[in-house]
C-alpha cells in the first residue's frame, strides 16, 4: 500500500511539473523556441528532463540571460514540461485542423491562453480556435471565431468530438 501511495504521489508531483513548466515554457521560451513538440522552431527536446542544460544555456546565451533569475525548480518544472510536451489536448486539436485544413488554418502560430481558453490565432484569415481550459471533462468545447464575420464565438461541439480523431492521427 505505501508504495501505491508513493507511486500517485510520484505521478500528482509530475502533473504538477507538468502543468508548471507549461506555464513558465510559456511565458519565458515559446516567443523564441515555439511550442513543444511539434511547432518549435529549435530542436529542444534535448533539455527534456535536464534542468542543468537549461541552465547552461542561459549562462551561456546572452540572448537568454534575462531568464537568469529562473530558480532551480522554475528549470525543472520546464525539463518535465519538454519530456511530456503532448499533455495538452487543445494543441492536439489545433495541430490535427491544422494539419486537414491547412488552407484556412495557416500558418501555425503559438498557443495563448486567456479569458478560461486555450487557442490559436490565424492572422490570414483573422481567426480563432479555442478550447476552454476547464477540466477535463465532457464539458469541455472547441470554439471557432472568425473576426470578419462580426466576432461571434461559435461553439463547434465537445472536445471528444475531436480529439479522438486527432490523437489517431498522432496529434499533428
Amino acid at each position: 500500500m505505501a508504495a501505491l501511495a508513493g507511486l500517485v504521489a510520484s505521478a500528482l508531483a509530475t502533473a504538477a511539473g507538468i502543468d508548471a513548466g507549461q506555464t513558465l515554457y510559456t511565458t519565458n521560451c515559446v516567443g523564441c523556441h515555439g511550442t513543444p513538440p511539434n511547432g518549435m522552431k529549435i530542436d529542444n527536446l534535448a533539455a527534456a528532463n535536464r534542468p542543468d542544460l537549461i541552465r547552461f544555456q542561459i549562462q551561456r546565451n546572452p540572448a537568454m540571460s534575462i531568464l537568469s533569475g529562473l530558480t532551480d525548480g522554475d528549470l525543472a518544472n520546464i525539463a518535465t514540461y519538454l519530456a511530456n510536451p503532448t499533455s495538452n489536448d487543445a494543441d492536439c486539436i489545433f495541430g490535427w485542423g491544422e494539419a486537414i485544413l491547412p488552407t484556412l488554418l495557416t500558418p501555425r502560430t503559438f498557443s495563448a491562453k486567456a479569458n478560461g481558453f486555450d487557442y490559436r490565432y490565424y492572422p490570414p484569415a483573422n481567426m480563432y480556435l479555442g478550447v476552454t481550459t476547464s477540466p477535463t471533462d465532457k464539458r469541455r468545447h472547441l470554439y471557432f471565431l472568425d473576426a470578419k464575420i462580426g466576432n461571434t464565438v461559435v461553439d463547434i461541439g465537445a472536445i471528444d468530438l475531436y480529439l479522438d480523431a486527432a490523437l489517431a492521427a498522432g496529434c499533428p
